[in-house]
């Protein structure tokens, strides 16, 4: 059996600390949410807290990795997983 997890609604928080003459930028974040657990879960109130750090490679790429912690308020007992996530960023 396999579960998926999504977040179908999500407003996340996000602090963003930088040394002027480093490439990397650190951040922190949090969010609330409704959670769908699929198959047959329903949706459940949940949220998360993470930090990340971003290497960046001029004005418009960078390279970027974070983690985030998340809660949800399921029956019986709150679901608990983490998150490990890794990509290219671009900015326009």
């Amino acid at each position: 059996m396999t579960t998926a997890y999504r977040a179908r609604l999500a407003p996340t928080l996000q602090g963003i600390g930088e040394c002027p003459e480093s490439p990397f930028r650190s951040f922190v974040n949090a969010g609330i949410g409704g959670y769908d657990f699929n198959p047959g879960g329903g949706t459940h109130f949940g949220g998360n807290v993470g930090a990340g750090v971003l290497r960046e490679f001029g004005p418009h790429w960078g390279l970027q990795a974070s983690y985030n912690f998340h809660t949800v308020n399921t029956p019986v007992t709150a679901t608990k997983f983490s998150t490990l996530q890794g990509g290219i960023q671009f900015a326009f």
